[in-house]
């Protein structure tokens, strides 16, 4: 328990200074290693079909993601009915014991890898929250190698640290990909009001512009409902020749400033802004 509380307190510190989980993973399952005899070692998560390792240890180093990515060890189907039998099974027990070489269970790739170890026998220590299967830790041995009393209490002390941890993790992506759902919602919703308002406001300047007996009256109304529309304070539409306007140097264009209204201020202390949105509204004339 002694070599348990070191691995968990440096496993802490660790992850304290840095907010680095995999490192705490690692200080863990270094432990574990060491506790039980294993040459091997890896965590990995479960979501009920597919099996991500966490971290993985070779006989030497870590294995870096982008290795295990290109040997197909990162990320592994488990849908097959075979694999669902032992999945469920392994609950069952603290730890199970089985062969590298196992063709029923393990994925080729997990076989590949233990092959290129040299490690034919496997103990798997399930990760449960209330019987059911988050992940496991998966140790690699030389031979087989039964646990003795101590190194079965420190597995099941590791264990369930590493179960609070991995869960955990799963629950923060869980929240952090609601809230871009949500976000994601929230402004596709005001882009709809937006869109629901821009329309409003074009229905209502198409059936004055049908009413008006002038282009002036319905300028005002256009400046209305532009100022209402982009919350704007003041407004105003103005005329200039095509000389003033490089963007148009054949034709005299028509103009409309909306300055916006800021919290706090009002339109006659705002009158002074340069902050205008100036938006050209081509045309023969006015």
């Amino acid at each position: 328990m002694s070599q348990a509380n070191a691995a968990l307190g440096r496993s802490i510190a660790a992850l304290v200074r840095t907010g680095d989980l995999p490192s705490f993973w690692r200080e863990m399952l270094l432990a574990a290693m060491s506790a039980a005899g294993a040459v091997t070692g890896a965590i990995a998560r479960y979501d009920g079909a597919v099996a991500e390792h966490m971290v993985l240890r070779n006989r030497e180093d870590w294995v870096p993601r982008d290795t295990m990515i290109d040997a197909g060890l990162y990320s592994v189907s488990l849908d097959d009915e075979v694999s669902q039998d032992f999945l469920r099974l392994l609950p069952t027990s603290e730890h199970h014991w089985i062969t590298a070489s196992d063709t029923g269970w393990i994925p080729a790739p997990y076989r590949n890898f233990h092959r290129d170890q040299g490690t034919p026998m496997l103990c798997l220590v399930p990760l449960c929250v209330e019987r059911r299967l988050v992940g496991w830790m998966g140790l690699g041995f030389d031979e087989m190698q039964p646990p003795t009393q101590a190194s079965n209490e420190l597995l099941r002390f590791l264990s369930d640290q590493i179960t609070l941890s991995v869960e955990m993790d799963r629950l923060a992506q869980e929240a952090q990909r609601g809230a871009v759902a949500l976000e994601r919602e929230l402004a596709a919703q005001r882009r709809a009001n937006e869109l629901a308002r821009a329309n409003d406001a074009l229905r209502r300047s198409v059936a004055r512009l049908a009413e008006s007996r002038s282009l002036a009256e319905f300028l005002k109304h256009l400046l209305s409902e532009t100022i209402q529309l982009l919350d704007g304070a003041i407004a105003q539409i103005f005329c200039t020749t095509a000389r003033a306007i490089p963007w148009q140097p054949t034709s005299e264009s028509v103009g409309l400033g909306i300055l916006p209204l800021r919290p706090g201020c009002c339109p006659q202390s705002c009158s002074g802004s340069r902050s205008r949105l100036t938006s050209p509204l081509r045309g023969s004339g006015c």
